[in-house]
Protein backbone atom coordinates (compact mmCIF):
# COMPACT_ATOMS: atom_id res chain seq x y z
CA UNK A 1 0.00 0.00 0.00
CA UNK A 2 2.77 2.41 0.99
CA UNK A 3 4.67 1.62 -2.23
CA UNK A 4 1.51 2.20 -4.28
CA UNK A 5 0.90 5.54 -2.58
CA UNK A 6 4.48 6.59 -3.23
CA UNK A 7 4.04 5.74 -6.90
CA UNK A 8 0.89 7.83 -7.07
CA UNK A 9 2.73 10.77 -5.53
CA UNK A 10 5.53 10.49 -8.04
CA UNK A 11 3.05 10.39 -10.90
CA UNK A 12 1.14 13.50 -9.80
CA UNK A 13 3.92 15.85 -10.86
CA UNK A 14 4.54 15.62 -14.57
CA UNK A 15 7.80 17.58 -14.64
CA UNK A 16 10.82 16.88 -12.49
CA UNK A 17 12.35 19.71 -10.47
CA UNK A 18 12.51 22.61 -11.16
CA UNK A 19 9.37 22.30 -13.32
CA UNK A 20 8.54 24.61 -16.20
CA UNK A 21 7.00 27.52 -14.27
CA UNK A 22 8.15 31.09 -14.78
CA UNK A 23 9.82 30.49 -18.12
CA UNK A 24 8.93 31.74 -21.59
CA UNK A 25 6.83 30.05 -24.26
CA UNK A 26 7.44 27.61 -27.08
CA UNK A 27 4.24 27.81 -29.18
CA UNK A 28 4.54 24.14 -30.16
CA UNK A 29 4.44 23.22 -26.46
CA UNK A 30 1.77 25.73 -25.42
CA UNK A 31 -1.99 25.30 -24.97
CA UNK A 32 -4.76 27.77 -24.21
CA UNK A 33 -7.47 26.24 -22.04
CA UNK A 34 -10.88 27.92 -22.21
CA UNK A 35 -12.81 26.97 -19.08
CA UNK A 36 -16.61 26.91 -19.06
CA UNK A 37 -17.18 29.26 -21.98
CA UNK A 38 -20.78 28.09 -21.93
CA UNK A 39 -24.09 29.86 -22.44
CA UNK A 40 -24.88 29.53 -18.74
CA UNK A 41 -22.21 32.19 -18.17
CA UNK A 42 -21.63 33.95 -21.47
CA UNK A 43 -25.03 34.56 -23.00
CA UNK A 44 -28.24 36.42 -22.21
CA UNK A 45 -30.65 33.79 -20.93
CA UNK A 46 -27.96 31.84 -19.10
CA UNK A 47 -28.80 31.47 -15.42
CA UNK A 48 -25.45 32.93 -14.33
CA UNK A 49 -25.01 35.55 -17.02
CA UNK A 50 -26.47 38.38 -14.98
CA UNK A 51 -24.01 37.69 -12.16
CA UNK A 52 -20.90 37.82 -14.35
CA UNK A 53 -22.02 40.41 -16.93
CA UNK A 54 -20.38 43.38 -15.18
CA UNK A 55 -16.91 41.84 -14.96
CA UNK A 56 -17.20 40.42 -18.48
CA UNK A 57 -17.86 43.94 -19.75
CA UNK A 58 -14.97 45.39 -17.74
CA UNK A 59 -12.41 43.90 -20.15
CA UNK A 60 -14.68 42.88 -23.03
CA UNK A 61 -13.43 39.45 -22.10
CA UNK A 62 -15.56 37.26 -24.37
CA UNK A 63 -14.59 39.11 -27.55
CA UNK A 64 -10.95 39.11 -26.47
CA UNK A 65 -11.07 35.37 -25.77
CA UNK A 66 -12.61 34.69 -29.19
CA UNK A 67 -9.94 36.77 -30.97
CA UNK A 68 -7.27 35.08 -28.86
CA UNK A 69 -8.43 31.61 -29.93
CA UNK A 70 -8.15 32.56 -33.62
CA UNK A 71 -4.75 34.22 -33.13
CA UNK A 72 -3.08 31.40 -31.24
CA UNK A 73 -4.28 28.69 -33.62
CA UNK A 74 -2.41 30.49 -36.42
CA UNK A 75 0.74 30.43 -34.28
CA UNK A 76 0.64 26.67 -33.74
CA UNK A 77 -0.76 26.79 -30.20
CA UNK A 78 -3.20 24.02 -29.24
CA UNK A 79 -6.65 25.19 -28.12
CA UNK A 80 -8.44 23.25 -25.38
CA UNK A 81 -12.02 23.66 -24.11
CA UNK A 82 -13.14 22.47 -20.68
CA UNK A 83 -16.93 22.67 -20.28
CA UNK A 84 -18.61 21.52 -17.08
CA UNK A 85 -21.81 19.46 -17.26
CA UNK A 86 -24.04 17.50 -14.89
CA UNK A 87 -26.70 14.84 -15.23
CA UNK A 88 -30.25 16.14 -14.90
CA UNK A 89 -30.63 14.52 -11.50
CA UNK A 90 -27.25 15.80 -10.27
CA UNK A 91 -26.08 12.26 -9.56
CA UNK A 92 -22.56 12.98 -10.90
CA UNK A 93 -22.07 16.20 -8.91
CA UNK A 94 -19.10 15.37 -6.64
CA UNK A 95 -20.02 17.69 -3.74
CA UNK A 96 -23.65 18.68 -4.25
CA UNK A 97 -24.41 19.88 -0.73
CA UNK A 98 -21.59 22.40 -0.26
CA UNK A 99 -20.64 25.74 -1.73
CA UNK A 100 -20.74 26.49 -5.41
CA UNK A 101 -21.40 22.89 -6.40
CA UNK A 102 -24.46 22.94 -4.13
CA UNK A 103 -25.62 25.96 -6.12
CA UNK A 104 -25.12 24.07 -9.36
CA UNK A 105 -27.33 21.27 -8.05
CA UNK A 106 -30.04 23.48 -6.53
CA UNK A 107 -30.41 25.72 -9.60
CA UNK A 108 -30.00 22.89 -12.13
CA UNK A 109 -27.05 24.57 -13.80
CA UNK A 110 -25.09 23.19 -16.77
CA UNK A 111 -27.48 20.28 -17.40
CA UNK A 112 -25.92 18.00 -19.97
CA UNK A 113 -27.50 18.34 -23.39
CA UNK A 114 -29.15 21.69 -22.65
CA UNK A 115 -28.58 25.00 -24.43
CA UNK A 116 -27.26 26.39 -21.14
CA UNK A 117 -24.46 23.81 -21.02
CA UNK A 118 -23.43 24.29 -24.67
CA UNK A 119 -20.22 26.15 -25.50
CA UNK A 120 -21.28 29.60 -26.72
CA UNK A 121 -21.31 30.45 -30.41
CA UNK A 122 -18.20 32.65 -30.51
CA UNK A 123 -16.09 30.04 -28.69
CA UNK A 124 -17.14 26.96 -30.65
CA UNK A 125 -14.35 24.38 -31.05
CA UNK A 126 -12.90 23.92 -34.53
CA UNK A 127 -11.21 20.83 -36.00
CA UNK A 128 -7.91 20.31 -34.24
CA UNK A 129 -9.13 21.70 -30.90
CA UNK A 130 -9.39 19.44 -27.86
CA UNK A 131 -12.65 19.28 -25.89
CA UNK A 132 -11.98 17.98 -22.38
CA UNK A 133 -14.41 15.31 -21.21
CA UNK A 134 -15.53 14.60 -17.67
CA UNK A 135 -15.35 17.97 -15.88
CA UNK A 136 -17.77 17.85 -12.95
CA UNK A 137 -15.83 19.73 -10.28
CA UNK A 138 -13.93 22.99 -10.05
CA UNK A 139 -10.48 22.13 -11.37
CA UNK A 140 -10.33 20.87 -14.95
CA UNK A 141 -7.95 18.06 -13.93
CA UNK A 142 -9.71 15.59 -11.58
CA UNK A 143 -11.38 12.67 -13.37
CA UNK A 144 -11.09 14.29 -16.81
CA UNK A 145 -8.93 13.49 -19.83
CA UNK A 146 -7.21 16.88 -19.72
CA UNK A 147 -3.87 15.58 -18.47
CA UNK A 148 -3.90 12.76 -21.01
CA UNK A 149 -4.33 15.24 -23.87
CA UNK A 150 -1.69 17.60 -22.48
CA UNK A 151 0.84 14.78 -22.35
CA UNK A 152 -0.10 13.54 -25.83
CA UNK A 153 0.44 17.03 -27.25
CA UNK A 154 3.72 17.55 -25.31
CA UNK A 155 2.35 20.66 -23.62
CA UNK A 156 4.54 22.49 -21.10
CA UNK A 157 2.77 25.87 -20.88
CA UNK A 158 -0.96 26.25 -20.13
CA UNK A 159 -2.68 29.62 -20.51
CA UNK A 160 -6.05 29.87 -18.77
CA UNK A 161 -9.17 31.81 -19.75
CA UNK A 162 -12.82 31.57 -18.75
CA UNK A 163 -15.05 31.31 -15.69
CA UNK A 164 -14.87 31.92 -12.89
CA UNK A 165 -11.68 33.84 -12.25
CA UNK A 166 -11.66 32.99 -8.54
CA UNK A 167 -13.17 29.52 -8.79
CA UNK A 168 -12.65 27.07 -11.67
CA UNK A 169 -9.88 29.09 -13.35
CA UNK A 170 -8.10 29.46 -10.02
CA UNK A 171 -8.56 25.79 -9.10
CA UNK A 172 -7.18 24.66 -12.46
CA UNK A 173 -4.29 27.10 -12.12
CA UNK A 174 -3.33 25.66 -8.73
CA UNK A 175 -3.44 22.06 -9.97
CA UNK A 176 -1.44 22.87 -13.10
CA UNK A 177 1.14 24.67 -10.97
CA UNK A 178 1.46 21.67 -8.64
CA UNK A 179 2.01 19.39 -11.62
CA UNK A 180 4.94 21.52 -12.77
CA UNK A 181 3.41 23.25 -15.80
CA UNK A 182 4.32 26.78 -16.79
CA UNK A 183 0.97 28.43 -16.01
CA UNK A 184 -0.24 31.70 -17.54
CA UNK A 185 -3.42 33.42 -16.40
CA UNK A 186 -4.97 35.67 -19.05
CA UNK A 187 -6.19 38.49 -16.87
CA UNK A 188 -8.47 40.19 -19.39
CA UNK A 189 -10.00 36.91 -20.56
CA UNK A 190 -11.49 35.80 -17.23
CA UNK A 191 -14.55 36.95 -15.29
CA UNK A 192 -16.44 36.26 -12.08
CA UNK A 193 -19.42 37.50 -10.07
CA UNK A 194 -17.88 40.63 -8.52
CA UNK A 195 -15.17 43.16 -9.21
CA UNK A 196 -13.75 42.53 -5.73
CA UNK A 197 -13.46 38.81 -6.44
CA UNK A 198 -11.85 39.49 -9.81
CA UNK A 199 -9.31 41.92 -8.36
CA UNK A 200 -8.41 39.59 -5.50
CA UNK A 201 -7.77 36.73 -7.92
CA UNK A 202 -5.85 38.70 -10.54
CA UNK A 203 -3.81 40.94 -8.23
CA UNK A 204 -3.18 38.66 -5.25
CA UNK A 205 -3.78 34.96 -5.93
CA UNK A 206 -2.68 34.53 -9.55
CA UNK A 207 0.91 35.73 -9.02
CA UNK A 208 1.45 32.98 -6.43
CA UNK A 209 0.84 30.22 -8.98
CA UNK A 210 1.15 31.68 -12.48
CA UNK A 211 2.40 34.42 -14.76
CA UNK A 212 -0.48 36.89 -15.16
CA UNK A 213 -0.59 38.44 -18.64
CA UNK A 214 -3.20 40.17 -20.74
CA UNK A 215 -4.14 38.56 -24.04
CA UNK A 216 -2.28 41.05 -26.25
CA UNK A 217 0.95 40.55 -24.32
CA UNK A 218 0.58 36.76 -24.39
CA UNK A 219 0.12 36.77 -28.18
CA UNK A 220 3.02 39.20 -28.65
CA UNK A 221 5.33 36.85 -26.73
CA UNK A 222 4.19 33.90 -28.84
CA UNK A 223 4.82 35.88 -32.03
CA UNK A 224 8.30 36.80 -30.79
CA UNK A 225 9.03 33.12 -30.22
CA UNK A 226 7.73 32.19 -33.68
CA UNK A 227 9.84 34.96 -35.21
CA UNK A 228 12.95 33.42 -33.68
CA UNK A 229 11.96 29.99 -34.99
CA UNK A 230 11.51 31.42 -38.47
CA UNK A 231 14.75 33.40 -38.50
CA UNK A 232 17.81 32.02 -40.18
CA UNK A 233 19.44 29.65 -37.73
CA UNK A 234 23.12 28.96 -37.69
CA UNK A 235 24.56 25.91 -36.01
CA UNK A 236 25.57 26.52 -32.39
CA UNK A 237 29.27 27.09 -31.96
CA UNK A 238 31.25 24.62 -29.90
CA UNK A 239 31.91 25.43 -26.26
CA UNK A 240 33.78 28.70 -26.16
CA UNK A 241 37.30 28.92 -24.96
CA UNK A 242 37.79 31.23 -22.02
CA UNK A 243 37.98 34.85 -23.14
CA UNK A 244 41.53 36.16 -23.41
CA UNK A 245 40.54 39.79 -22.93
CA UNK A 246 41.33 41.56 -19.67
CA UNK A 247 38.54 42.37 -17.21
CA UNK A 248 39.30 45.92 -15.98
CA UNK A 249 37.09 47.11 -13.10
CA UNK A 250 36.41 50.74 -12.23
CA UNK A 251 37.50 52.06 -8.85
CA UNK A 252 34.90 53.38 -6.42
CA UNK A 253 34.42 57.12 -6.87
CA UNK A 254 31.89 59.95 -6.77
CA UNK A 255 32.00 61.73 -10.12
CA UNK A 256 30.05 64.79 -11.24
CA UNK A 257 28.64 63.79 -14.63
CA UNK A 258 26.64 66.97 -15.22
CA UNK A 259 25.68 70.01 -13.15
CA UNK A 260 24.00 68.62 -9.99
CA UNK A 261 24.19 64.99 -11.22
CA UNK A 262 26.71 62.54 -9.74
CA UNK A 263 27.50 58.89 -10.35
CA UNK A 264 28.65 57.01 -7.25
CA UNK A 265 30.21 53.56 -7.25
CA UNK A 266 30.52 50.90 -8.24
CA UNK A 267 29.62 48.80 -5.20
CA UNK A 268 29.98 45.03 -5.28
CA UNK A 269 26.64 43.23 -4.83
CA UNK A 270 27.03 39.57 -3.86
CA UNK A 271 24.37 37.64 -5.81
CA UNK A 272 24.35 34.96 -3.12
CA UNK A 273 22.37 37.36 -0.92
CA UNK A 274 18.58 37.24 -1.04
CA UNK A 275 15.64 38.54 0.96
CA UNK A 276 13.99 35.74 2.93
CA UNK A 277 11.13 36.92 5.10
CA UNK A 278 12.44 40.07 6.77
CA UNK A 279 16.12 39.17 6.61
CA UNK A 280 18.92 39.32 4.08
CA UNK A 281 20.31 35.80 3.92
CA UNK A 282 23.66 34.76 2.45
CA UNK A 283 23.38 31.44 0.61
CA UNK A 284 25.94 29.00 -0.74
CA UNK A 285 25.56 30.22 -4.33
CA UNK A 286 24.03 26.95 -5.56
CA UNK A 287 20.49 28.32 -5.85
CA UNK A 288 21.56 31.26 -7.99
CA UNK A 289 23.79 29.18 -10.28
CA UNK A 290 21.01 26.60 -10.79
CA UNK A 291 18.58 29.40 -11.65
CA UNK A 292 20.84 30.67 -14.42
CA UNK A 293 21.30 27.14 -15.79
CA UNK A 294 17.52 26.63 -15.79
CA UNK A 295 16.99 29.83 -17.78
CA UNK A 296 19.57 28.72 -20.32
CA UNK A 297 18.01 25.29 -20.74
CA UNK A 298 14.60 26.88 -21.29
CA UNK A 299 15.71 28.43 -24.56
CA UNK A 300 16.16 24.98 -26.10
CA UNK A 301 19.43 26.13 -27.67
CA UNK A 302 21.79 26.23 -24.71
CA UNK A 303 23.52 29.39 -25.77
CA UNK A 304 26.75 28.55 -27.50
CA UNK A 305 26.15 24.84 -27.78
CA UNK A 306 27.27 23.79 -24.31
CA UNK A 307 25.50 21.34 -22.02
CA UNK A 308 24.23 22.94 -18.82
CA UNK A 309 24.35 19.70 -16.86
CA UNK A 310 27.77 18.73 -18.18
CA UNK A 311 30.37 21.38 -18.80
CA UNK A 312 28.95 24.88 -18.29
CA UNK A 313 31.10 27.22 -16.21
CA UNK A 314 28.35 27.44 -13.60
CA UNK A 315 28.04 23.66 -13.41
CA UNK A 316 31.77 23.41 -12.79
CA UNK A 317 31.51 26.07 -10.05
CA UNK A 318 28.46 24.52 -8.37
CA UNK A 319 29.25 24.08 -4.65
CA UNK A 320 29.02 20.63 -3.15
CA UNK A 321 26.73 19.91 -0.22
CA UNK A 322 27.84 21.89 2.82
CA UNK A 323 30.25 24.14 0.92
CA UNK A 324 29.90 27.61 -0.60
CA UNK A 325 31.27 29.40 -3.61
CA UNK A 326 33.45 32.46 -3.39
CA UNK A 327 31.48 35.74 -3.53
CA UNK A 328 30.18 36.52 -7.04
CA UNK A 329 27.94 39.17 -8.50
CA UNK A 330 27.57 42.61 -10.04
CA UNK A 331 29.22 45.99 -9.66
CA UNK A 332 26.49 48.62 -9.29
CA UNK A 333 26.47 52.40 -9.55
CA UNK A 334 24.00 54.81 -8.01
CA UNK A 335 23.04 58.31 -9.11
CA UNK A 336 22.73 61.32 -6.80
CA UNK A 337 20.88 64.44 -7.96
CA UNK A 338 20.93 67.79 -6.17
CA UNK A 339 17.39 69.01 -5.49
CA UNK A 340 16.44 72.67 -5.93
CA UNK A 341 16.39 75.26 -3.21
CA UNK A 342 14.98 76.40 -0.87
CA UNK A 343 14.89 72.90 0.65
CA UNK A 344 17.89 71.56 -1.27
CA UNK A 345 19.32 68.19 -0.34
CA UNK A 346 19.45 65.34 -2.80
CA UNK A 347 17.71 62.37 -4.38
CA UNK A 348 19.45 59.00 -4.38
CA UNK A 349 18.62 56.57 -7.21
CA UNK A 350 19.48 52.87 -6.73
CA UNK A 351 21.37 53.30 -3.43
CA UNK A 352 24.73 51.63 -2.86
CA UNK A 353 27.17 51.42 0.03
CA UNK A 354 30.76 52.62 -0.05
CA UNK A 355 33.86 50.65 -0.97
CA UNK A 356 34.20 49.72 2.72
CA UNK A 357 30.63 48.30 2.68
CA UNK A 358 29.34 51.04 4.98
CA UNK A 359 27.50 54.33 4.45
CA UNK A 360 30.07 56.45 6.27
CA UNK A 361 32.21 57.19 3.22
CA UNK A 362 29.11 57.91 1.11
CA UNK A 363 27.73 60.30 3.75
CA UNK A 364 31.09 62.10 3.93
CA UNK A 365 31.18 62.52 0.15
CA UNK A 366 27.64 63.89 0.13
CA UNK A 367 28.46 66.31 2.94
CA UNK A 368 31.62 67.50 1.22
CA UNK A 369 29.56 68.45 -1.84
CA UNK A 370 26.79 70.10 0.20
CA UNK A 371 24.23 67.49 -0.94
CA UNK A 372 22.73 66.67 2.44
CA UNK A 373 20.13 65.96 3.62
CA UNK A 374 19.15 62.90 1.61
CA UNK A 375 15.49 63.70 0.98
CA UNK A 376 14.31 61.07 -1.53
CA UNK A 377 15.53 57.51 -2.07
CA UNK A 378 14.36 55.57 -5.12
CA UNK A 379 14.65 51.80 -5.51
CA UNK A 380 14.03 51.62 -9.29
CA UNK A 381 13.33 47.87 -9.49
CA UNK A 382 12.70 45.06 -6.98
CA UNK A 383 16.31 43.89 -7.40
CA UNK A 384 17.85 47.15 -6.15
CA UNK A 385 17.24 46.92 -2.41
CA UNK A 386 20.23 45.49 -0.54
CA UNK A 387 21.48 48.86 0.80
CA UNK A 388 18.06 50.26 1.71
CA UNK A 389 18.12 49.27 5.37
CA UNK A 390 21.38 51.16 5.94
CA UNK A 391 19.93 54.27 4.29
CA UNK A 392 16.75 54.07 6.35
CA UNK A 393 18.78 53.90 9.54
CA UNK A 394 21.02 56.85 8.63
CA UNK A 395 18.32 59.03 7.01
CA UNK A 396 15.02 57.99 8.62
CA UNK A 397 13.26 61.16 7.48
CA UNK A 398 13.97 60.54 3.79
CA UNK A 399 11.05 59.67 1.52
CA UNK A 400 11.44 56.09 0.26
CA UNK A 401 9.96 55.15 -3.14
CA UNK A 402 9.70 51.80 -4.88
CA UNK A 403 7.86 50.66 -8.00
CA UNK A 404 4.65 48.65 -8.21
CA UNK A 405 6.50 45.97 -10.21
CA UNK A 406 4.16 43.14 -11.28
CA UNK A 407 2.63 39.79 -10.52
CA UNK A 408 5.73 38.16 -11.99
CA UNK A 409 8.08 40.12 -9.74
CA UNK A 410 6.58 41.21 -6.41
CA UNK A 411 7.24 44.81 -5.34
CA UNK A 412 9.54 45.70 -2.47
CA UNK A 413 6.55 46.50 -0.25
CA UNK A 414 6.07 42.71 -0.13
CA UNK A 415 9.66 41.56 -0.59
CA UNK A 416 11.11 43.82 2.15
CA UNK A 417 8.45 44.12 4.83
CA UNK A 418 11.19 45.08 7.27
CA UNK A 419 11.47 48.44 5.52
CA UNK A 420 9.22 51.50 5.44
CA UNK A 421 8.18 52.75 2.05
CA UNK A 422 6.42 56.09 1.70
CA UNK A 423 5.17 55.79 -1.87
CA UNK A 424 4.74 53.34 -4.74
CA UNK A 425 5.32 54.70 -8.24
CA UNK A 426 3.25 53.27 -11.10
CA UNK A 427 1.37 54.06 -14.31
CA UNK A 428 -2.38 54.52 -14.03
CA UNK A 429 -4.83 53.21 -16.64
CA UNK A 430 -4.19 56.29 -18.78
CA UNK A 431 -0.42 55.80 -18.69
CA UNK A 432 0.13 58.73 -16.31
CA UNK A 433 2.74 58.37 -13.56
CA UNK A 434 1.25 58.25 -10.06
CA UNK A 435 2.71 58.01 -6.56
CA UNK A 436 0.32 55.87 -4.56
CA UNK A 437 0.10 54.50 -1.06
CA UNK A 438 2.53 51.72 -0.06
CA UNK A 439 -0.28 49.37 0.99
CA UNK A 440 0.93 45.78 0.86
CA UNK A 441 -1.10 43.72 -1.66
CA UNK A 442 -2.86 46.93 -2.77
CA UNK A 443 0.20 48.85 -3.93
CA UNK A 444 -0.69 52.19 -5.44
CA UNK A 445 -4.00 52.50 -3.59
CA UNK A 446 -5.35 56.01 -4.05
CA UNK A 447 -5.80 56.68 -0.36
CA UNK A 448 -4.55 55.53 3.02
CA UNK A 449 -4.95 56.79 6.58
CA UNK A 450 -2.32 59.49 6.06
CA UNK A 451 0.46 60.51 3.73
CA UNK A 452 -1.64 61.43 0.69
CA UNK A 453 -0.75 65.13 0.78
CA UNK A 454 2.94 64.36 1.26
CA UNK A 455 2.93 61.98 -1.69
CA UNK A 456 1.25 64.60 -3.87
CA UNK A 457 3.91 67.13 -2.85
CA UNK A 458 6.71 64.68 -3.57
CA UNK A 459 5.32 63.73 -6.97
CA UNK A 460 5.03 67.40 -7.86
CA UNK A 461 8.67 67.96 -6.84
CA UNK A 462 9.83 64.95 -8.85
CA UNK A 463 7.94 66.03 -11.95
CA UNK A 464 9.44 69.52 -11.61
CA UNK A 465 12.97 68.12 -11.64
CA UNK A 466 12.57 65.02 -13.85
CA UNK A 467 10.69 63.51 -16.74
CA UNK A 468 9.53 60.11 -15.44
CA UNK A 469 8.77 56.82 -17.16
CA UNK A 470 7.69 53.55 -15.57
CA UNK A 471 8.59 50.73 -17.96
CA UNK A 472 5.27 48.98 -18.49
CA UNK A 473 6.76 45.51 -19.01
CA UNK A 474 4.66 43.45 -16.57
CA UNK A 475 7.95 42.50 -15.00
CA UNK A 476 10.22 44.81 -13.00
CA UNK A 477 8.37 48.07 -13.75
CA UNK A 478 11.67 49.95 -13.80
CA UNK A 479 11.52 53.62 -12.78
CA UNK A 480 13.49 55.79 -15.24
CA UNK A 481 14.20 59.52 -14.93
CA UNK A 482 15.53 62.25 -17.18
CA UNK A 483 17.00 65.18 -15.27
CA UNK A 484 15.42 68.14 -17.04
CA UNK A 485 18.08 70.72 -16.19
CA UNK A 486 20.92 68.71 -17.76
CA UNK A 487 19.03 66.28 -20.04
CA UNK A 488 20.66 63.32 -18.29
CA UNK A 489 18.94 59.93 -18.60
CA UNK A 490 19.02 57.87 -15.39
CA UNK A 491 18.20 54.16 -15.63
CA UNK A 492 19.00 50.93 -13.83
CA UNK A 493 18.68 47.69 -15.84
CA UNK A 494 17.24 48.74 -19.20
CA UNK A 495 20.79 48.27 -20.50
CA UNK A 496 23.29 45.77 -19.11
CA UNK A 497 26.04 46.69 -21.56
CA UNK A 498 27.17 49.69 -23.54
CA UNK A 499 29.67 47.54 -25.41
CA UNK A 500 28.65 44.15 -26.80
CA UNK A 501 32.29 42.98 -26.81
CA UNK A 502 32.64 43.20 -23.02
CA UNK A 503 32.38 39.82 -21.30
CA UNK A 504 29.32 39.95 -19.06
CA UNK A 505 27.61 43.26 -18.19
CA UNK A 506 29.80 46.32 -18.55
CA UNK A 507 30.60 49.60 -20.22
CA UNK A 508 32.72 50.89 -23.04
CA UNK A 509 35.86 50.06 -21.06
CA UNK A 510 35.05 48.50 -17.70
CA UNK A 511 33.52 45.21 -16.68
CA UNK A 512 30.79 45.18 -14.03
CA UNK A 513 30.81 41.47 -13.16
CA UNK A 514 33.16 39.73 -10.75
CA UNK A 515 34.98 37.37 -10.44
CA UNK A 516 35.97 36.54 -14.00
CA UNK A 517 34.34 33.09 -13.99
CA UNK A 518 30.96 34.67 -13.18
CA UNK A 519 31.33 37.03 -16.15
CA UNK A 520 32.43 34.15 -18.39
CA UNK A 521 29.40 32.13 -17.27
CA UNK A 522 27.01 34.96 -18.10
CA UNK A 523 28.58 35.36 -21.52
CA UNK A 524 28.55 31.63 -22.17
CA UNK A 525 24.85 31.13 -21.39
CA UNK A 526 23.15 34.39 -22.28
CA UNK A 527 25.04 36.45 -24.86
CA UNK A 528 25.94 36.08 -28.51
CA UNK A 529 24.20 32.76 -29.14
CA UNK A 530 22.25 31.91 -32.34
CA UNK A 531 19.02 33.95 -32.50
CA UNK A 532 20.26 36.50 -29.95
CA UNK A 533 17.61 39.19 -30.29
CA UNK A 534 19.43 41.92 -28.29
CA UNK A 535 22.62 42.04 -30.38
CA UNK A 536 24.67 40.98 -27.39
CA UNK A 537 23.58 43.91 -25.21
CA UNK A 538 21.15 42.19 -22.84
CA UNK A 539 21.17 38.73 -21.26
CA UNK A 540 18.78 36.25 -22.87
CA UNK A 541 16.86 35.89 -19.61
CA UNK A 542 15.66 39.47 -20.17
CA UNK A 543 14.73 39.13 -23.83
CA UNK A 544 14.39 35.55 -25.06
CA UNK A 545 10.70 34.54 -25.28
CA UNK A 546 11.57 30.98 -24.22
CA UNK A 547 13.06 32.26 -20.97
CA UNK A 548 10.88 35.20 -19.99
CA UNK A 549 7.53 36.71 -20.89
CA UNK A 550 7.00 40.46 -20.71
CA UNK A 551 4.32 42.88 -21.84
CA UNK A 552 5.78 43.60 -25.27
CA UNK A 553 3.25 46.29 -26.31
CA UNK A 554 3.65 48.01 -22.93
CA UNK A 555 7.44 47.88 -23.17
CA UNK A 556 7.29 49.33 -26.67
CA UNK A 557 5.15 52.27 -25.48
CA UNK A 558 7.55 52.96 -22.64
CA UNK A 559 10.62 52.87 -24.87
CA UNK A 560 8.95 55.22 -27.34
CA UNK A 561 8.37 57.65 -24.47
CA UNK A 562 11.99 57.44 -23.30
CA UNK A 563 13.45 57.80 -26.79
CA UNK A 564 11.39 60.95 -27.33
CA UNK A 565 13.26 62.66 -24.49
CA UNK A 566 16.15 64.97 -25.52
CA UNK A 567 18.81 63.39 -23.32
CA UNK A 568 22.45 64.13 -24.06
CA UNK A 569 23.99 61.89 -21.40
CA UNK A 570 22.95 58.57 -19.87
CA UNK A 571 23.80 56.77 -16.63
CA UNK A 572 23.00 53.10 -15.95
CA UNK A 573 23.72 50.92 -12.95
CA UNK A 574 26.03 48.42 -14.66
CA UNK A 575 27.81 50.46 -17.36
CA UNK A 576 30.18 53.35 -17.78
CA UNK A 577 28.57 56.77 -18.47
CA UNK A 578 27.26 57.15 -22.04
CA UNK A 579 26.59 60.09 -24.28
CA UNK A 580 23.00 60.54 -25.37
CA UNK A 581 23.39 59.60 -29.03
CA UNK A 582 25.14 56.35 -28.12
CA UNK A 583 22.50 55.52 -25.50
CA UNK A 584 19.70 56.06 -28.03
CA UNK A 585 21.31 53.66 -30.49
CA UNK A 586 22.06 51.09 -27.77
CA UNK A 587 18.45 51.09 -26.53
CA UNK A 588 17.12 50.81 -30.08
CA UNK A 589 19.51 47.96 -30.82
CA UNK A 590 19.02 46.03 -27.57
CA UNK A 591 15.22 46.25 -27.73
CA UNK A 592 14.69 46.28 -31.51
CA UNK A 593 12.69 43.06 -31.28
CA UNK A 594 9.82 44.75 -29.38
CA UNK A 595 9.17 46.92 -32.45
CA UNK A 596 9.34 43.96 -34.86
CA UNK A 597 5.99 43.18 -36.45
Amino acid sequence: MAESEAGAKRKYRLFSSPGRGGLGFDPKKTAVLFIEMQNEFTTEGGKLHGQVREVMALNNMLDKASVLAHEVRKLGVKVFHAPITFAGDGSDNPNKHLGILAGCDFDKLFERGSWNAAICDVMQPVPGDVVVEGKRGLSAFPETDLEQHLIANKIETIALSGFMANCCVESTMRDAFEKGFNVVTLTDCVATTSLAGYKAAVDITYPFFSTPLNAASFVANLKASVALDNSSIVAPAPKRAKSQQSHPKPSFAMTEIADSVYQVGPWFVDVRQSAVGEKIVLGSGAKELRRYLTFAEASGMMGSGICARCDAVYTEKMPTEGSTTEPFGWLCNMVVVRLPEPDGGCLVYSPVLGADNTLDSVASALKERNLLPVRIIVAPTPQHHLALQDYQKMWPDAFFICGKASGQMPPLTRKRRDLRFDGVMFNDSNGEVQLGAPVCDREGAATDSDGGDKRATMLNLLQTVFDICIVDDNRSGEIIFMHQKTNTLILSDLLYKSNADVVGPGGSTNHYTTPEWFAEGQQELFYGYPQDNSHGLLPAYRTHPRMRSIDIPGTRRSLDKILAWPFVKALACHTDPMNGADAVELIKKAWAWVWDK
